[in-house]
């Protein structure tokens, strides 16, 4: 998938207690000691060459939250 002009992201913000989430939907990460909720609603498509260096990794630990929330994004169940 490197070799593609853009990738595609979701949003990880700070949780807040007005921020409205699905369990689902939006899984909650510990990153770096604060709570971030996955806004996988808001998956958009950026350029690559606008993108930073990673500032962390949801990696294998939570692959399976992140594909149920894709899953859940795409499929509504």
């Amino acid at each position: 998938m490197s070799g593609l002009s853009t990738a595609a992201v979701v949003p990880l913000l700070p949780q807040q207690a007005d921020l409205r989430i699905l369990e689902r939907l939006n899984p909650v990460f510990n990153i770096d000691g604060i709570v971030h909720v996955m806004l996988t609603q808001s998956i958009a498509t950026v350029p690559r060459k606008e993108l930073g260096p990673p500032v962390s990794s949801l990696n294998s630990q939570h692959y399976f939250e992140v594909i149920n929330a894709l899953d859940m994004l795409i499929s509504g169940s």
